[in-house]
């Protein structure tokens, strides 16, 4: 049986895209974990000459290698791919970003067959993606909805998603809702705080700015907002953060003050990733079918690929998840 980079990762207990890295001689891999993954490799008679050298590799463009996000979406879009019999081949910011327009073309054209962005932060360089479409460049982007330029993309139901979290805590009985902003450069950090906003409008719920506070997506900006909020003369009783990551890391923050969760806060968060489900309280999130995701951009990328026609925007829908970090207001029944 032919072994892939996926068996080679669960081998070594890393990522696919570690493992891609490291095959591939790419920087961000340990030289430890580097030797790890070609002793692996070896050991699982793994070609690494033989699929990546093919001209019918599809690169996928990521910001985060540790991401469990990101992860979850390779994983997806790696299914239809090898089903396809299309290499994977997996790029950092740092291997393509860093070089001139035309070099990025070249490297795109002479590398893969087609390219899926899930890379919002470091590959948002419109002269870049105008030179990949003008040269016809099959192209599908991740979670953006791209401004200004006709690029197929994937997203999913950002607004709704976040509407029915914060809906959510208000018929618990909450009242004031904190909220943690995503960072600005991201659509869906918007698209997430105007569900927010308006789910609060729609109860007839005043917008106070003084429970909104901002974040980047990560861990550590969680555990500074929770900073924050504990810092309040009057802190809120919900906090709706909008990813799992910021979540998780305002929930550690208040548990080590002392605070009991959710009695004394309940806390919602956004994506479902795997760490959700196992934190103390396991996290009430929204759901956002995170290898659909993958699936759909791989789909939509390979009918571009081999000239098929069907559509190329895709919007999948979010589902709330209720664990145990978030329940009714004391006193509300």
């Amino acid at each position: 049986m032919a072994h892939t980079q996926k068996d080679i990762a669960r081998e070594v207990g890393v990522s696919v895209m570690t493992v891609s890295r490291a095959l591939g001689n790419r920087p961000g891999v340990s030289a430890e974990k580097r030797s790890e993954i070609l002793q692996a490799a070896r050991r699982l008679r793994y070609s690494i000459s033989g699929p990546q050298a093919t001209t019918s590799a599809i690169g996928v463009l990521v910001d985060n290698l540790e991401s469990e996000y990101i992860s979850e979406i390779i994983y997806g879009i790696y299914d239809i791919l090898m089903a396809a019999s299309h290499a994977l081949q997996l790029y950092a910011p740092v291997d393509m970003i860093a070089n001139p327009e035309k070099n990025v073309l070249e490297t795109c054209q002479h590398s893969m067959v087609g390219l899926v962005i899930a890379s919002a932060v470091s590959f948002n360089n419109e002269g870049v993606l105008s030179s990949l479409l003008q040269h016809n460049f099959p192209l599908v982007l991740v979670d953006q909805v791209p401004k200004d330029l006709q690029i197929p993309y994937v997203t999913v139901s950002n607004y709704q998603g976040a509407f029915d979290a914060t809906h959510y805590l208000i018929q618990l009985g909450h009242r004031l809702i904190g909220f943690i902003k995503g960072p600005p450069i991201f659509e869906d950090s918007f698209t997430r705080f105007n569900g927010y906003r308006d789910a609060l409008i729609q109860a007839g719920i005043p917008l106070d700015e003084r429970l909104i506070v901002n974040g980047d997506y990560t861990l550590a900006s969680g555990r500074r907002a929770g900073q924050e909020f504990l810092a309040m003369d009057n802190p809120p009783t919900a906090i709706f953060a909008s990813n799992d990551n910021m979540a998780l890391g305002l929930l550690e923050t208040w548990r080590a003050a002392g605070k009991c969760i959710p009695d004394e806060l309940s806390i919602i968060g956004f994506d479902d990733i795997r760490s959700a489900a196992f934190s103390t309280p396991a996290l009430t999130t929204v759901r956002t079918p995170l290898r659909e995701m993958g699936h759909t951009a791989a789909r939509i990328l390979l009918r571009m690929v081999h000239n098929k026609s069907g559509a190329h925007n895709a919007e999948l829908k979010t589902s709330l998840v209720m664990r145990q970090s978030c329940v009714p207001l004391r006193g509300i029944d």
